[in-house]
């Protein structure tokens, strides 16, 4: 690994406003309820929906985008969201 930081992604088989609410509630801010951008932390988080396959996806990015993504991904899990997939690993696979 470069040093430089890592991008990570996370995805979840639910609505963006769902997504985008349950971000918030976990510390997120953002410039409006409906935003697309929040920060959490040192984070930048940006969020899109997939009409097709039916999921939103978070890019994470920032010094600690890797913990912080399976940080997110482990509440959304425990809130009951369908977290379908987390990119990289935390052992950078």
């Amino acid at each position: 690994m470069s040093g430089k930081p890592q991008p990570a992604i996370i995805d979840v088989q639910a609505g963006l406003l769902d997504v985008s609410a349950a971000l918030l509630d976990l510390g997120g801010v953002a410039p409006e309820r409906r935003s697309v951008a929040f920060v959490m932390g040192e984070c930048l988080l940006l969020v899109a929906y997939d009409e097709i396959d039916k999921c939103t996806t978070i890019a994470v990015g920032g010094p600690d985008a890797i913990p912080t993504a399976h940080w997110i991904a482990g509440e959304l899990a425990g809130r009951g969201q369908n977290v379908r997939e987390v990119l990289p690993g935390l052992g950078g696979d």
